[in-house]
């Protein structure tokens, strides 16, 4: 009964009108179906406003510190649900973590946890972790809360082996110091509990929505949600 569930699906879009959007310092130029991205991009919605200058279909919107590389990717799960989440994709300082930092910047919480879903999946299929300047990135330009930021502290607190922790320590005094906040907050939360049960929790064992973020056009995922 997956039509009853997705009553979003039923939409109908309207592809007359486009958005022209000039990324990058080079202003390279993509063309959006405005109907596509307002929908999912608060961002694009208010920029596509009356309140913005111009209005029509064409209408010029810059991103101009983003790079074109991950604005394209990031088209790509806009239209197909998809993250390609390959070695292309995970070269240049792992274009997935830029790919989800920008989604959450143009506030798109659904390309947002798809994007965390295909890093997590990614990770278990090739046993390996973003490294320590990849994670250090991410610590230094996102909140405490973001589910991306909790994700690269897991991933090295319930999953890192020596080896890399001990590369944490000699290259990131930042990273350093929040896993070690993370190891406290847990120790201190469950000390009538051992340490197996605490520790040692793979990412991608977690329930479905864990590391998603939702609002009432991006609701709880199905089994997460009864």
């Amino acid at each position: 009964m997956a039509d009853a569930e997705s009553p979003a699906k039923r939409v109908k879009l309207d592809f007359s009108e486009h958005l022209r959007i000039l990324v990058g310092p080079s202003k390279q130029e993509f063309m959006v179906h405005k109907d596509v991205i307002t929908r999912r991009s608060s961002f694009f919605q208010a920029a596509a406003s009356q309140r913005w200058s111009g209005s029509g279909s064409g209408k010029v919107i810059e991103l101009s510190d983003d790079d074109p590389a991950v604005f394209s990717a990031y088209l790509e799960c806009l239209y197909t649900g998809v993250v390609h989440v390959d070695d292309q994709l995970c070269s240049d300082g792992f274009l997935a973590l830029k790919l989800y930092m920008l989604a959450d910047k143009l506030g798109d919480l659904k390309s947002m946890n798809c994007i965390i879903d295909s890093i997590i999946k990614w990770s278990d299929r090739h046993r390996e972790l973003p490294d320590t300047p990849s994670a250090t990135y991410v610590v230094a330009n996102t909140m405490e809360i973001s589910p991306l930021r909790r994700l690269m502290v897991d991933f090295h607190v319930q999953e890192s082996a020596k080896d890399a922790l001990d590369d944490v320590i000699a290259k990131s005094p930042l990273l350093c110091g929040a896993i070690l906040k993370e190891f406290g907050r847990l120790k201190a939360g469950n000390l009538d509990l051992k340490v197996r049960k605490v520790f040692n929790q793979a990412c991608n064992k977690r329930p479905k929505c864990y590391y998603h973020q939702h609002d009432e056009q991006c609701p709880p995922c199905a089994s997460d949600s009864a």
